[in-house]
């Protein structure tokens, strides 16, 4: 296993899902892409992901229910949504149990450093932190 654990990315947008993995692999981790919530549910029925990038808008099933099927899965994913379509669904992100949210386009130091926390805390979501 790779040296911080496994990441999943889950986004409608090659560009994106090539970029977090990339970034994501140089950091060690073992990565997986799949670009809709339906084949991410597949593969976690499947293996064992310590962190799940979530795209929010994606066709078919979006973001937030692929997060919430995926606690359901494994509630210890932490789930970290990214969204191009600004700030009015935070709070119901975070609520249903998100880790995080990235607003895109994103910094990849922001990622990295969302990435190494995730997989350091001991908080499932920003609720746990703040509860």
């Amino acid at each position: 296993m790779a040296k911080g654990g496994k990441v999943l990315v889950v986004d409608d947008q090659e560009g994106i899902r090539i970029l977090l993995a990339e970034t994501c692999s140089l950091l060690g981790y073992e990565v997986t892409t799949v670009a809709s919530g339906l084949e991410a549910l597949k593969m976690m029925e499947q293996d064992h992901y310590q962190v799940a990038f979530i795209d929010m808008k994606m066709p078919g099933m979006n973001g937030l229910e692929t997060l919430e099927k995926a606690l359901s899965l494994n509630p210890q994913i932490k789930g970290i949504v990214m969204t191009g379509y600004g700030e009015t669904f935070f709070l119901e992100v975070l609520e249903r149990g998100a880790y995080s949210i990235v607003q895109k386009p994103f910094d990849l130091d922001e990622i990295k450093g969302l990435l190494e926390s995730a997989l350091t805390d001991g908080c499932n979501t920003l609720n746990d932190k703040l509860g």
